[in-house]
């Protein structure tokens, strides 16, 4: 229903100067769809690509775009704009946005840039109420949904929380995953405890009336290792490019200077200034992996590797195979692993929308955007000839996992062969869990002959689970 009357009502008090003091507009993105502005709008706290009338207009336009509409009424509240509709506050909308969420799937803004779905609306809801003092009423609305991770919208509930990152927000994470109901995804947004989150004062600390490209740009001149310079270059990140080239040059120089300090003595400001960086410029593959190198701090070296699968994609693929073999921390081995298999199968993974908001590793597996088929017959064989050459990750769990993986896709000799570098594992007898997806049935005879040596019988049940599964799809066996 359209509210022109509202509409007007409203206008009329920005006009009359009876709202909140303006903030800095910011005249770039004007070429960008409405909605991304509105994002922008939100994630900066000013308005970006539109004037406060804009988006007070929009926040009342029920009957315009639907996504434009639910992300006005965040973008109001972020620019401390009058309720636009008392009807729909902020926390309504969100509610609303998460009720009618289907990954990849759903309303997209016209203009909307590649990988948008509604769950860019959820988290710039959950990001306004959060950043204005209303996080509770986020809390309540995602609370509702969170109690069942097998339903999209409550897995996407249980990130929204974590990106929230409060006492009580972790509380309810932490209340899913000891009741069992968040499952996996609950248990490692909870262990998570070092990414960046909102409720952190280095995420909103600039004043909002600093929130001009040339404020935060000066902010980030301060002293390098104080909340203001952190949030600062965090805010730049989520800015379109300048118009100006010279101003587009300072702001990706001061990234790039905040980028290279050590994470030891300053971990937000590198951590921040290095997400916004991939966020506004995709640098060069060798830039990443000398900053992946160069990286200390497993989390940070984790956002890397996630940057260079988002930013590069496949070319990432080759020297982030080499680096998994000398990655010491579990955490990172898994995000490199899984974007081996992920990646080669076809599937989607880490996005440049992943940088936006934090998420982990287990909803990205877990609810993929595009799902993958079996690895491409050389990619299996590359990945095999990467373990027989005596690399692996250093983890077992990672390193079981991979061939988990493998067995699933591999056919033929490559199957075989796979199996023939389990079988010399000293600790064969208790990993016979590993071989459940294989589907070879040229790999009978050894499965046999395994089971008729196993003196365990729980050691030896996956084995004739798994004989017995594969033997009506063998040949028939021909009598000596």
């Amino acid at each position: 229903m359209k509210t022109p009357l509202l509409v007007a009502g409203l206008l009329s008090l920005l006009a009359a100067g009876d709202a909140p003091a303006p903030r800095p507009e910011i005249a770039d993105g004007r070429d960008e769809a409405v909605a991304m502005r509105l994002v922008r709008t939100i994630y900066v706290g000013a308005p970006v690509g539109l004037s406060r009338a804009e988006v007070a207009r929009l926040a009342a336009d029920s009957a315009g775009d639907y996504e434009v509409y639910l992300l006005a009424g965040g973008a109001a509240l972020a620019l401390g704009l009058p309720e636009a509709n008392p009807e729909w506050p902020a926390a309504r909308r969100l509610d609303h946005a998460l009720e009618k969420f289907v990954p990849g799937e759903g309303p997209v803004p016209r203009g909307a840039p590649a990988g948008w779905d509604r769950a860019v609306v959820v988290h710039a809801l959950t990001r306004a109420l959060a950043t204005t003092g209303r996080a509770g009423e986020a809390e309540a609305v995602l609370a509702k949904f969170a109690g069942d991770p097998g339903d999209p919208a409550g897995a996407l509930a249980l990130v929204a929380l974590k990106q929230i990152g409060s006492a009580n927000a972790n509380r309810l994470l932490r209340a899913a995953a000891v009741s069992g109901k968040g499952g996996n995804l609950a248990e490692n947004l909870v262990s998570d405890t070092f990414t960046p989150y909102l409720a952190e004062p280095e995420l909103n600390s600039v004043p909002w009336d600093e929130r001009s490209r040339e404020g935060l740009l000066h902010r980030t001149e301060g002293a390098p290792c104080e909340c203001m310079a952190a949030d600062a270059a965090h805010l730049l990140g989520f800015l379109p490019p300048a118009a100006d080239p010279g101003v587009e040059a300072r702001e990706l120089a001061a990234l790039r200077r905040l980028a290279g300090f050590s994470t030891a003595n300053c971990f937000h400001t590198r951590h921040l200034a290095l997400k916004a960086l991939a966020l506004r410029s995709p640098e060069t593959l060798d830039f990443w992996l000398r900053e992946f190198d160069r990286e200390p701090d497993a989390w940070t070296r984790d956002l890397l590797a996630r940057t260079l699968f988002a930013r590069f994609g496949a070319a990432a693929l080759e020297p982030l195979l080499a680096r998994l073999a000398r990655e010491p921390a579990q955490y990172v081995q898994w995000t490199l692993m899984h974007g081996q298999l992920q990646l080669r199968r076809g599937a989607s993974y880490f996005s440049l929308w992943d940088l936006w908001n934090g998420t982990t590793l287990q909803h990205k597996l877990d609810r993929p955007a595009r799902a993958g088929g079996a690895l491409p017959a050389p990619d299996g064989a590359r990945l095999l000839s990467w373990l027989e050459s005596g690399a692996r990750p250093r983890d077992e769990w990672v390193w079981n996992h991979l061939q988990y993986g493998l067995f699933r896709d591999l056919r033929g000799g490559d199957a075989l062969r796979l199996l023939r570098y389990f079988g010399r594992r000293p600790d064969r007898a208790k990993q016979y869990w590993l071989l459940q997806p294989l589907a070879e049935p040229a790999a009978l005879p050894q499965l046999r002959e395994w089971a008729a040596a196993e003196s365990d019988r729980d050691a030896r049940e996956p084995l004739l689970d798994l004989i017995r599964r594969l033997e009506p799809a063998a040949p028939p066996r021909v009598a000596d």
